[in-house]
């Protein structure tokens, strides 16, 4: 090999693109995915959240083989795209964080007065329903399904219930059905209730534990964006839990998803949302019982 091929082969390798080079989220791509965003999922996407997506993004470009973000965007754009990357896409932009009995008093507000509401002798008959909205990975589901199970077993064994989650991710809406956590997430529960409403795992999987299926069988899981123009559910609910979901949204949204969770929730049903959420919209129907905990006026 004569020392100008040697040269010329050297300055090649030097020019090839490195395996390992992040691709960068450009203004072009952003001006085009972050209204596609805020306009479909109803998510607020200010310029600060910027770098967020893109490192959330990074993956399914590293998947699909493609070296841009330029071409990644003009994927998901194509019919092609909007059929096969649009769920995949959706399910790395959404914000999935939750954990069991998160803002206790939620839990303590639905045994200490909406049971007892429920149950009384001028309340509705036949099973309680709940729904979840914006469920995630299934623990608030789960976490109000112990609650009425140690209201079944310590108060009232005729407590009959069902419980619905809806999310717009299917990758946490598998996470729920398959309802498997590590022990450390469930720790705050105590050991006693833990046996009761949990399977051990055995072996390699002994840090896992699986909410029992007695109890699955009560909960129902389905897509649902909150965005959409009509929720097609089943009948009225005696609660609504929707926490921590509606900070992600605008005013004016939050003003309509608020109307469309009215229409779902029966008179005289509570509406439980996060501490850190506003409710516009509708407040001429709800009745503020404590922070965050609303009751629909008859």
């Amino acid at each position: 090999m004569d020392g100008l091929t040697k040269q010329v082969q050297i300055m090649e390798a030097t020019h090839q693109p490195s395996a390992f080079r992040i691709p960068v989220l450009s203004d072009d791509v952003w001006d085009r995915m972050s209204p596609f965003i805020e306009r479909e999922l109803g998510i607020r996407m200010p310029v600060e959240k910027k770098s967020m997506l893109q490192n959330r993004l990074l993956k399914r470009v590293r998947e699909l083989g493609y070296a841009t973000f330029e071409e990644y965007s003009d994927y998901l754009f194509s019919d092609e795209g909007r059929v096969n990357e649009l769920t995949p896409f959706i399910n790395e932009v959404t914000t999935n964080k939750t954990f069991f009995f998160r803002e206790y008093r939620h839990f303590e507000f639905l045994s200490d007065r909406i049971i007892p509401e429920f149950l009384s002798p001028s309340g509705v008959r036949g099973s309680m329903k709940i729904w979840s909205a914006g469920c995630s990975t299934g623990e608030e589901i789960y976490s109000i399904a112990c609650i009425l199970e140690e209201y079944k077993r310590t108060e009232n064994p005729n407590l009959s219930y069902e419980i619905l989650g809806t999310d717009v991710s299917t990758r946490v809406l598998s996470h729920a059905h398959q309802a498997i956590y590590d022990a450390d997430q469930i720790g705050m529960i105590s050991r006693d209730v833990a046996y009761r409403y949990f399977l051990g795992g055995k072996g390699a999987n002994s840090h896992l534990r699986r909410v029992l299926p007695a109890i699955r069988a009560r909960v129902k899981l389905r897509r649902l964006n909150l965005m959409d123009e009509k929720y097609l559910l089943p009948g009225n609910f005696d609660a609504i839990f929707c926490r921590n979901v509606l900070i992600y949204f605008s005013r004016e949204d939050i003003m309509r998803i608020a109307h469309r969770m009215l229409t779902h929730l029966r008179p005289g049903g509570f509406l439980i949302i996060g501490h850190s959420d506003s409710i516009y919209g509708g407040t001429n129907k709800l009745k503020r019982i404590e922070p965050s905990i609303f009751q629909k006026q008859a």
